[in-house]
């Protein structure tokens, strides 16, 4: 259940359990291609501070984004009526 003032939306747990799994799917792609990329520029020895730090923040970042959303205290799992 969220509380946004006034109303109160109720979330069926189904869904909620989905759309966690379809963000840690979409992080383990997004971890598989920045490796793969990562790997690509090792190849060609092209590999910059600049990328490795952007890359490495914006993985951070998402990962932070999303271990917040899972934590939040308003969210509560309901059965499916």
């Amino acid at each position: 259940m969220l509380n946004l003032g006034a109303q109160t939306v109720i979330y069926p747990k189904r869904g909620i359990m989905f759309y966690q799994l379809l963000l840690v799917f979409s992080k383990i792609l997004k971890a598989i291609a920045y490796f793969a990329m990562f790997e690509i520029l090792k190849r060609f020895q092209t590999v910059s501070i600049l990328l490795i730090l952007k890359l490495s923040f914006d993985f951070i970042s998402t990962s932070k984004a999303f271990f917040n959303w899972t934590g939040h205290s308003e969210i509560r799992m309901v059965s499916d009526c």
